[in-house]
């Protein structure tokens, strides 16, 4: 995994694990492109 990678899979496990102590918390918006293979 690329260090960019692991900066968005951490953010968004981050994310979780506030969403399970707090269910009001501001839903995360991730846009994810690119091409098959990558």
């Amino acid at each position: 995994m690329s260090e960019e990678q692991q900066h968005v899979f951490y953010r968004v496990r981050e994310w979780c694990t506030k969403r399970l102590r707090n269910p009001g918390i501001e839903p995360i918006r991730v846009f994810i492109t690119g091409g098959a293979g990558t």
